[in-house]
């Protein structure tokens, strides 16, 4: 057990025993035992509803005849190699989030001979390529939300495998970003404009000589009184006061450091690489927040040689990585990223609560803290039934995962074991509480206050 539930444990028994002693010490001695009853009930109760209540079970999953299952041969959204895997989609991968206007990308390798793939959405053929091993299709989505789309193998009239491809589009709220330079430049003066036209609120504040700040503007009026969501800073330009804030309210931060500068740092993720394989924007943790280091400060050549979309699409990669969370600050991450019903999905969730009790769709998840992270919670979930799935915290942001269909056996050879955990039903809790507290109050008023 974790503190949180020591805590809650400790309260109510502190409740239960004043509520037991006011009852004993009532002069009305009738029904006493009943009213003992009640008030355990009803404190019970309410302990049970402030804690994950459920026990684990174990169930065997079968395993196919002559057939191994389709998730081996999956490319995971863990980055894990595909094992080799008979004719089919031996490898598939795709961005399971967008935001609005994103193009979706569906890659993969096929296994067999010749085909004709299609990536299929609202009963349309959005994309198609004829396929002998390494694919890719791509459209962009026009409906905003979550949709699965089809990933379809025909040879001639005949449909050989079908996938489904799961996506969530989300239009982001504009975000409100500081710019810090030490001398102005195109890339800053370019980026500031794109930032503009997306709707988000910019501040720059430019060294142009020695003791000379120049302010400007972009979507808003004067300087912001709450705080920014991101701050794109020169390295010469970040100070200890704007560390604290990344390490401890998670503030989001983008430091352009000189290309000729080696931005390799230990636990560094990178994000880009230039001709050469260099890395040269890269992510690390600092703290509860995150830092991207970016040597890259040519960009712009990509706005003068027409390429704008793929100019947007690199600074929005940026900006999603970079910026802070939402006021809850609550992240999750799912492993893998499409998982099939019977098969354990780890959860991982970023959030600055105490104690934060995960419930994905009606079951209660159990979250350990990691040892290292104090923010960082994990747990483990088994589907129980195919399509979206949704997880929160109390009072915390929604996210939602994709179950697929578990796979279909002709026969069975035996199986392996699973443990999972089965939550209790909580509206029994509340019945058994207002039950409980409807008695005591019938009770008393038959009874009269004073008795």
């Amino acid at each position: 057990m974790t503190g949180y539930h020591y805590i809650v444990i400790g309260l109510c028994l502190v409740l239960l025993l004043w509520l037991l002693v006011q009852e004993v010490r009532r002069h009305r001695r009738s029904l006493l035992a009943a009213r003992v009853v009640a008030v355990v009930l009803a404190v019970g109760a309410l302990a049970c509803m402030a804690l994950p209540l459920g026990h684990f079970r174990e169930r065997q999953v079968a395993e196919a005849v002559g057939q191994a299952p389709k998730s081996e041969g999956r490319l995971r959204s863990d980055g894990m190699a595909a094992q080799r895997a008979p004719p089919g989609i031996v490898a598939v991968d795709w961005q399971r989030r967008l935001e609005k206007g994103e193009r979706l990308r569906v890659q993969g390798r096929w296994g067999g001979g010749k085909v004709k793939m299609l990536l299929m959405g609202m009963g349309e053929v959005l994309d198609s390529a004829a396929v002998t091993g390494e694919f890719e299709l791509m459209t962009t989505p026009a409906v905003m939300g979550r949709a699965v789309y089809g990933l379809v193998v025909l040879s001639g009239s005949d449909t050989l495998d079908r996938e489904e491809v799961p996506v969530e589009v989300s239009h982001e709220k504009p975000l409100k970003v500081l710019v810090l330079a030490n001398s102005p430049d195109f890339e800053n003066t370019f980026l500031m404009n794109w930032l503009g036209k997306e709707g988000n609120a910019v501040e720059a504040r430019v060294a142009v000589s020695r003791g000379k700040i120049e302010q400007s503007f972009v979507n808003m009026k004067g300087r912001m009184s709450d705080g920014f969501d991101l701050v794109i800073a020169d390295s010469s330009m970040v100070t200890a006061d704007l560390w604290r804030q990344v390490e401890e309210k998670r503030l989001g931060l983008l430091i352009r450091v000189d290309p000729s500068v080696r931005i390799g740092r230990p636990g560094m993720r990178v994000l880009a690489r230039d001709s050469a394989g260099r890395a040269v924007v890269g992510e690390v943790l600092a703290g509860a927040g995150k830092v991207i280091y970016s040597a890259s400060n040519m960009s712009y050549s990509l706005w003068l040689a027409g390429r704008k979309e793929e100019y947007a699409g690199y600074w929005a990669m940026l900006l999603r990585e970079a910026a802070r969370e939402g006021e809850s600050g609550d992240e999750w991450k799912w492993q893998p990223g499409l998982s099939r019903v019977g098969e354990p999905v780890e959860l991982e969730l970023a959030s600055g609560k105490d104690m934060p009790a995960g419930i994905v769709g009606r079951a209660a998840v159990y979250l350990a803290q990691d040892a290292a992270f104090p923010w960082v919670w994990r747990g483990r979930y088994w589907p129980v039934s195919a399509g979206w799935q949704e997880a929160w915290v109390p009072g915390g942001d929604t996210s939602w995962g994709y179950a697929g269909k578990g796979m279909a056996v002709g026969g069975v050879v035996g199986g392996k074991t699973v443990r999972e955990w089965v939550a209790f039903p909580t509206w029994i809790l509340y019945v058994i509480f207002l039950l409980c507290m409807f008695f005591l109050w019938v009770e008393r008023k038959m009874g009269g206050m004073s008795g």
